[in-house]
């Protein structure tokens, strides 16, 4: 008679597709690095620093408040900072908010980050979090 293997638990299946989708991507991002290092810059007299990145799929919308997809929500990290943010334990951490109160259940209060500037090196100020909110 030959023996049965035994059933693999649900959670035992899913640590080890976690753990293979682990090392694959270990193993695919040396790879994305060299490849993207090879690239040569099309100008040698341009001084403009560019990106390029190689991705599955075109996002949808670069604006994070719109483009809810995974691309997009990938590019949306690399562009933007948000106000708070969260650990790898899922706690709520500063972001360009250095700290924040809630004086009462409905009032939250955020101290934003000093020297924070836009790209085109205009100060973040409370009125720019503001628009961010009133425009959701």
């Amino acid at each position: 008679m030959i023996p049965q293997p035994s059933p693999i638990s649900s959670q035992r299946l899913a640590k080890l597709r976690s753990r293979r989708t682990r090392t694959h991507t270990w193993l695919l991002l040396p790879l994305c690095l060299m490849l993207l290092s090879c690239a040569r810059q099309t100008d040698p007299n341009s001084h403009a620093k560019t990106l390029v990145m190689i991705i599955e799929s075109s996002p949808t919308n670069l604006d994070p408040r719109v483009g809810l997809d995974a691309q997009s929500e990938r590019i949306d990290d690399l562009l933007f900072d948000n106000l708070l943010s969260r650990d790898e334990h899922l706690n709520v951490k500063p972001g360009l908010a250095e700290r924040w109160e809630t004086p009462d259940p409905k009032t939250y209060v955020f101290h934003l980050r000093r020297g924070v500037r836009f790209s085109d090196e205009r100060p973040l100020t409370s009125r720019d979090v503001k628009w961010s909110f009133d425009s959701l």
